[in-house]
């Protein structure tokens, strides 16, 4: 706000604030409120508040909460069982987490890239800024090896019916270095084409070395939970402000 006193606005001006509303799904119900002031008296004191739904969560079943054992309902699982599963240990939110492994036992596996997805049709996508987000961590118990490439690896393929036309790579790694036993978030945001119909949201985990993902590797698992696709609408420009007249 600071910044836009600076570029000229005058009290009575407004200003449009886009706030990622990553959170709980249990905190749907629960206000979000923003305010500072030099009044003593809370009833004095500036104050923007606001709700947001669950329905802002355009995701079918994104907490695995619904499915069959390991197999999670609506997502698309390449390498299931061993290598990628739902599981109810170290979830985040809800009952349920997806674990991606690549472990020893499963020595005979070659793949390197293990991923889950979901394909939605959205009529109303064209042109609006979309954010998929989720949480991962890794554990003490299954490391990730070190002065390797591993990480978890958030994108956005935009679909015109069943077609592909572009996509969008939040690049997040989620490496050894970071902390172990703790979640920490991953996302990636882009605007979805004029032309778009679709979308297919996609969780990547990958493991290698520096020179390249090397399938020989064969302990480390990551944790991911509390997915959310969101659209946003409308789109405003960066810094936007929008004078009254």
């Amino acid at each position: 706000l600071n910044g836009l006193y600076n570029n000229g606005a005058k009290p009575g001006d407004y200003a449009v604030l886009r706030v990622n509303m990553d959170a709980s799904q249990y905190g749907f119900n629960r206000g979000v409120r923003w305010g500072a002031s030099s009044q003593g008296l809370p009833a004095n004191r500036a104050m923007l508040s606001g709700i947001y739904p669950v329905t802002t969560n355009y995701l079918v079943n994104p907490g695995f909460e619904s499915g069959t054992g390991t197999a999670p309902s609506d997502w698309l699982v390449a390498y299931s069982n061993f290598l990628g599963q739902r599981t109810n240990a170290l979830f985040r939110t809800g009952g349920y987490s997806f674990r991606f492994a690549v472990n020893g036992d499963q020595s005979t596996n070659t793949a390197n890239n293990l991923n889950i997805a979901q394909s939605i049709n959205i009529p109303a996508l064209a042109n609006k800024r979309v954010m998929f987000s989720f949480y991962a961590r890794h554990n003490s118990a299954e490391p990730l090896i070190t002065n390797t490439n591993q990480k978890v690896e958030a994108r956005i393929y935009w679909l015109k019916g069943a077609s592909q036309l572009s996509f969008v790579d939040g690049g997040n790694s989620f490496l050894p270095t970071d902390p172990t036993n703790v979640f920490r978030q991953v996302f990636v945001s882009g605007v979805a084409p004029t032309n778009a119909t679709g979308l297919t949201a996609q969780i990547i985990f990958r493991s290698g070395t520096g020179t390249g993902y090397n399938p020989a590797i064969t302990n480390g698992a990551a944790i991911v939970d509390d997915l959310r696709l969101t659209l946003f609408d409308p789109v405003y420009p960066e810094g936007t402000l929008i004078r009254m007249r």
